[in-house]
């Protein structure tokens, strides 16, 4: 048997956008190529390596244990070339590209967007997307660069670190509390209007907050987003659970039974370990842990 040779670089970047995306055609769009060309591209690549990378099913690609194990290798590489690339063109010094950060609805409408001008004006050649929706984008498949999640991800070829406790309390505005019955209970609450999460919409376990304070009661007014729900408790329509960094700067909210309601949640810095050397990755990542530090009184309500 004639030994293996080794792969072509162009047939591995293919390999590990089809990794990502586990569909021929999503890969092909992302690639900018024909599916014909990709198919191609990757059986010569097993050819290549005498081995089978993928199990081809209605459910798209997925990786064999030999995929698994170049999969790692791959992404070696991709560090490699993209280390390369931005050192012989100067980015690395110039820090300049596109990041793009998914960030939680909230955190990044109300912590993170209010703030990036500090990091635009540092660096003027970055230019960022900030995907800031109520459903995260998965990092493992490069559907974005940074991400930063509610859950610490249990598997993937990530790097992941805690950015930041955050808490979360009972509001309403001024005109629904000198309008409503008083709240000195837990009790006191089934009286009143709550806004909270559409159950059946909730994308992570994490968001269940009414469950953990009135696990009994249902809010009456319900949205699969955290601005709308913001909205609604500041125009008087009822008392909702809100994260303190939105709520606390907002005069005519009030914090109502502190001692008996704070929740606390964490946010994860997530991102492929293989960027973990790129310039400007590295610059949005400590430029994220730079503002929770600085912040943690705004994050903690405290």
């Amino acid at each position: 048997m004639s030994p293996a040779k080794g792969p072509n670089w162009e047939d591995l970047k293919i390999f590990l956008e089809v990794s990502r995306k586990r569909r021929l055609a999503d890969a092909s769009a992302a690639l900018g190529l024909d599916q014909t060309t990709v198919s191609r591209r990757l059986q010569r690549l097993e050819h290549d390596l005498e081995t089978t990378l993928f199990e081809r099913s209605r459910r798209g690609h997925q990786l064999t244990p030999a995929g698994h194990d170049l999969t790692h290798y791959a992404e070696m590489a991709e560090t490699a070339a993209i280390a390369a690339t931005e050192k012989l063109s100067g980015k690395d010094q110039s820090l300049s590209g596109t990041v793009r950060v998914n960030v939680a609805e909230g955190f990044g409408g109300y912590f993170v967007a209010p703030r990036l001008r500090e990091f635009t004006d540092q660096h003027p050649a970055i230019e960022v997307e900030l995907v800031a929706s109520a459903n995260f984008l998965n990092v493992s498949q490069r559907e974005t660069d940074i991400a930063v999640h509610l859950a610490r991800p249990q598997s993937g070829n990530l790097v992941v670190r805690k950015l930041t406790d955050y808490s979360l309390r009972l509001y309403a505005s001024k005109d629904y509390i000198n309008s409503h019955e008083k709240i000195e209970t837990i009790s006191d609450l089934e009286s009143h209007t709550l806004i909270g999460y559409i159950d059946d919409l909730i994308y992570a376990p994490e968001l269940r907050y009414l469950d953990q304070v009135v696990p009994e009661q249902t809010a009456r007014i319900r949205s699969s987003s955290i601005i709308a729900q913001y909205q609604a408790v500041k125009a008087g329509a009822g008392l909702g659970i809100m994260h303190c960094f939105m709520a606390d700067p907002v005069e005519d909210l009030v914090c109502l039974l502190p001692g008996s309601i704070n929740i606390q949640r964490t946010f994860w810095l997530i991102y492929p370990e293989s960027l973990r050397n790129v310039a400007r990755i590295r610059a949005m990542s400590d430029f994220l842990i730079d503002i929770t530090k600085q912040e943690q009184n705004l994050l903690l309500g405290t």
